[in-house]
């Protein structure tokens, strides 16, 4: 059983836990900021936007 004392500490470490996954979720799912195709070197003045 955890003491009463201890949960406060349980709960940010579970919240600091819950946070960098959700960033790494986030990081890790985020598209490709450049185009691998065979354009090349190739500049096109476009932005994208990922939401």
């Amino acid at each position: 059983m955890v003491q009463t004392w201890c949960r406060p500490l349980v709960a940010v470490l579970v919240r600091a836990a819950a946070l960098v996954l959700a960033g790494l979720t986030a990081t890790a799912c985020a598209p490709q900021t450049f185009d691998t195709g065979a354009k090349g070197d190739e500049k096109t003045g476009t932005l994208r936007v990922w939401l």
